[in-house]
């Protein structure tokens, strides 16, 4: 042993003397613990059974007094020596069983031993449990007074048990205390506290939706709302999920989605587990507004102002539009509500449509239009509800200046609540609305908790009643080769005010239904084809034609873009069936033609 190693024991020595002896042994099984630190395990059956022996040897250390712990080789033996007192014997079976030689194990014995014996009487660790309500835990209790010391605590939130060198704590029931240990005047304690999970599994929860059948885009956006909105949860908690399959929910049907979800929260353990989101399809059909809200009036937000208002009626479905253009210098807000003042929960349904906003007009509304059109095809909305004295975003865009907020979404409150809603838009100051930091989503009803009505919410000073009866056109075309191409103006014969007092130029948000027929009178096939061509300046559409969904590019003045083509028979005829919608941003009135196919485009 080096002479530093030998300066070292003496000084630990000479301060077990100095502050009292402290060693306490006791054998569990083969294992000896001194100071409840497991020091050495004897394994084999050599000069009797590991327990017995085990035994003889913490009743050995327990009678020697203080000095310092040594290992010491002859040829035949090795052995620890105590205060020069031999304490433990490491024979040769005994480090065979353990895969080392005798003086390496001695040595190992001989390092826990020095360990345990400088040990405070009474130590722990951790001194602070924080555990769920059906958590376990173990607290490391060590020391000469560890064994006997006593476990005092009233009303702790967890049962406690002894085991060798450590505590067992089991938790009973979400609550703090402090548990003490205590051995004459020395003591130590423990902070225990058990508290809930941040959100228990499994959960069952129930969304909503419509649909012939409910496109997957809804479908999964109403189970998404579930799990932000209806998922119970401590305060304060967030949520997050694994990625799913959106169910496939047929009208008037019902799945299940199951998904896994993880949930933090501040005082609370993290937790995770499956939520059953029970997705049920209301068939209600696709919604034929009764009026369209066109929210546009001013295009061009300077400031802060209301924008829209009306009230939204029972079994009266509502088309609303929205798109509006930041000229100010600074951010605005584009926030568009529901609020409900009645005493009753209200539920709504609502085919989503908006869009991100961009510095392109003309992009936003091709968005925006772009999804409402694709789920109004199939009335696929997703049911929202609006709790009592309270208010849901139906959108909420943050605009740069120069950018343009865009949406298209159709609404229709359900009967079993109250007999009304007030629907408000109005441009704000970004720091004027507590939930922005929360979310810029197209749909923040399913992010933003619902908030509380303060008198009489946010009556806005009534402007002229942009409400348009019936906003539905149909049309009807017939193209004969060989003679004038065939054309519908789409957006050309405006639609009436309701109260008489203008008309909506344009048509912007207005559904068309267009019947082209192409008739061949000739005695040889033909090559017809149905075409759309921004005529009045930049745009974008959307269209279905016999059942195919299309949407064309952007696209630049008097730029066509061929919708169908076919091939008509001699003395035949060929019918189309033709659905769109002009969109915000766009320029209207634009054309669809019907013609033959040119020689020169007929590759294309």
């Amino acid at each position: 042993m080096g002479t530093l190693n030998r300066i070292l024991l003496a000084l630990l020595a000479s301060a077990l003397v100095a502050q009292g002896w402290a060693l306490d042994a006791r054998a569990v099984g083969g294992t000896i613990y001194v100071n409840e630190v497991p020091v050495a395990t004897l394994r084999t059956s050599s000069g009797g059974s590991p327990a017995v022996r085990a035994a003889q040897a913490a009743a050995k250390l327990r009678s020697l007094g203080p000095g310092e712990v040594r290992v010491v080789a002859s040829k035949r033996s090795v052995h620890i020596d105590v205060g020069g007192r031999q304490a433990l014997l490491v024979k040769q079976a005994e480090a065979r069983a353990s895969g080392l030689s005798p003086r390496a194990l001695a040595d190992r014995w001989a390092a826990s031993l020095r360990s345990a014996l400088a040990l405070p009487p009474l130590k722990v660790e951790p001194d602070v449990v924080r555990m769920g309500p059906d958590g376990k835990a173990t607290v490391r209790l060590v020391g000469s007074k560890a064994r006997t010391a006593a476990l005092l605590g009233d009303n702790l939130p967890a049962s406690v048990a002894r085991v060798p060198g450590a505590l067992t704590l089991k938790a009973r029931s979400v609550g703090a205390g402090t548990l003490q240990i205590v051995s004459g005047a020395e003591s130590v304690t423990v902070s225990v506290e058990v508290l809930p999970y941040a959100a228990a599994f499994p959960q069952r929860l129930t969304a909503w939706v419509s649909g012939a059948p409910a496109s997957p885009e809804v479908v999964r956006g109403a189970v998404e709302g579930a799990l932000r909105k209806r998922l119970a949860t401590q305060p304060g908690a967030r949520v997050t999920w694994e990625p799913f399959q959106a169910p496939s929910v047929p009208s008037s049907g019902r799945t299940l989605a199951r998904v896994k979800v993880s949930a933090w929260a501040p005082n609370a353990v993290e937790s995770s587990g499956f939520a059953e989101v029970e997705v049920v399809n209301l068939g209600l059909g696709v919604l034929r507004e009764a009026e369209l809200w066109y929210c546009n009036d001013p295009e061009n937000l300077a400031a802060p102002g209301s924008l829209f208002q009306d009230e939204l009626r029972v079994g009266k479905p509502v088309r609303l539009l929205f798109h509006h253009v930041n000229q100010s210098p600074i951010p605005l807000v584009l926030e568009v509500a529901l609020e409900n003042d009645s005493d009753q929960e209200a539920r709504l349904a609502i085919v989503p449509g908006d869009s991100k906003p961009d510095p392109n007009p003309v992009l936003a509304g091709l968005r925006a239009g772009d999804e409402f059109f694709r789920n109004w095809l199939t009335g696929s909305a997703e049911v929202v509800v609006v709790p009592a004295r309270s208010r849901v975003a139906l959108a909420l865009r943050r605009l740069a200046p120069r950018e343009t907020a865009s949406g298209l979404q159709a609404l229709l409150l359900l009967s079993g609540g109250p007999g009304s809603l007030r629907l408000a838009a109005s441009a704000r100051l970004p720091g004027e609305y507590d939930g922005l930091a929360a979310s810029w989503s197209e749909a923040p009803w399913r992010t933003l908790p619902p908030m509380r009505l303060v008198g009489e919410g946010m009556r806005a000073v009534r402007g002229p009643r942009h409400a348009y009866p019936s906003p539905f056109r149909r049309e009807e075309v017939v193209y004969s080769t060989g003679g004038r191409h065939a054309f519908v103006r789409i957006g050309q014969k405006a639609i009436d005010r309701a109260d008489g007092q203008g008309a909506l130029a344009g048509n912007f948000g207005v559904v068309y239904r267009i019947q082209a027929e192409a008739r061949n009178e000739e005695q040889l096939a033909k090559e017809v084809e149905v075409v759309f061509e921004a005529s009045a300046g930049y745009s974008g559409a959307v269209f279905v034609v016999d059942g195919k969904y299309v949407r064309t590019p952007l696209l630049q003045p008097k730029q066509e873009y061929r919708l169908a083509r076919a091939r008509v028979g001699p003395r035949q005829s060929r019918k189309f069936e033709i659905w769109t919608i002009p969109l915000s941003g766009s320029s209207y009135p634009a054309t669809l033609v019907v013609r033959e196919v040119d020689r020169l485009s007929a590759g294309r």
